[in-house]
């Protein structure tokens, strides 16, 4: 749909996404190469049914797209970025807005409990995954200020978009995957304890968070609100050393609290639509004379 649509940048960016999670998956099963294989092929062969079914439209959009002004080829790194291929829109959003202050911020807890999910007790090769999905792609999106760029030049249909910030969703989808992971090793199971390693990796973490915020990395305004809620999140962690089954219970509510807090109070107003009810009775009026005069 997004490629009839003309617009089959994320169904790109979710391609690599699905396939490394295949990846992910298969170490984590412990799949044999038969095994593998067989998965590709069922997989292969539904894509190809889909492109087979779709084909009566695609062909022709595939067809029309390569006469247009933005083919499906590689672009020149200046026609890539709106102003210069190291100030990107994704810089001013990770350097300054990353930790709280902007419509995409991803929260003091969510970012502390990334590195935990490096210790997680199941499925420790999908929550590597997350974690190298958001580390990878958060530096993708930031182009030619990291060497990094030069690997997304060479991958295969990236280079074929403007704006490589816009990968930045994949890299929100791999915090909260990654931070679903870290919550569940540092608050542990009913059947398993929590991981000291874990609740390490929270705490560094944590003081990373609070350390950059300190030194630039969020608005100079929210630095009492971030200690805050930094302390909230030490305090859950705390709760979870001690192992015990009321104070993990207490740990959980307060981080899974504070991620819902912090999502809540997130600025929107750059994706809330603006209305104004003196405009619409303007429009209304309009309309409303553009009918008469027809009639």
């Amino acid at each position: 749909m997004s490629l009839l649509a003309g617009y089959p940048q994320r169904t790109v960016h979710l391609a690599y996404a699905w396939a490394t999670l295949a990846v992910a998956l298969a170490v984590d099963a412990r799949l044999d190469a038969r095994a593998c294989a067989g998965a590709a092929a069922r997989v292969g062969g539904a894509l190809a049914l889909g492109a087979m079914l779709a084909a009566v439209q695609m062909l022709p959009a595939l067809e029309l797209s390569g006469l247009g002004v933005r083919a499906p080829a590689e672009l020149a790194e200046e026609a890539m970025f709106a102003l210069t291929s190291t100030l990107t829109p994704a810089l001013m959003t990770l350097r300054f807005r990353a930790i709280m202050g902007g419509t995409l911020s991803f929260g003091v807890a969510a970012l502390a409990m990334i590195p935990a999910a490096l210790a997680a007790p199941r499925r420790r090769a999908v929550a590597v995954w997350a974690v190298a999905l958001t580390v990878v792609t958060a530096l993708f999106a930031l182009g030619d200020f990291t060497p990094a760029f030069a690997l997304y030049r060479v991958l295969p249909a990236l280079a074929w978009f403007r704006d490589p910030s816009r990968i930045l969703a994949l890299t929100e989808f791999g915090v909260a995957v990654a931070a679903a992971f870290g919550l569940e090793a540092i608050v542990g199971r009913r059947d398993r304890a929590p991981s000291r390693v874990a609740i390490a990796l929270g705490a560094i973490g944590l003081a990373t968070i609070v350390w950059l915020a300190g030194d630039g990395w969020a608005p100079t305004d929210a630095w009492t609100e971030i200690r805050v809620r930094a302390a909230v999140a030490a305090g859950a962690l705390a709760l979870a050393v001690a192992g015990m089954r009321v104070p993990r219970a207490m740990a959980t509510t307060a981080l899974v609290g504070l991620v819902l807090f912090e999502a809540s109070t997130t600025p929107w107003a750059g994706f809330r639509r603006r209305w104004n009810f003196q405009r619409r009775r303007t429009w209304r009026r309009k309309l409303r004379s553009g009918h008469s005069e027809g009639t």
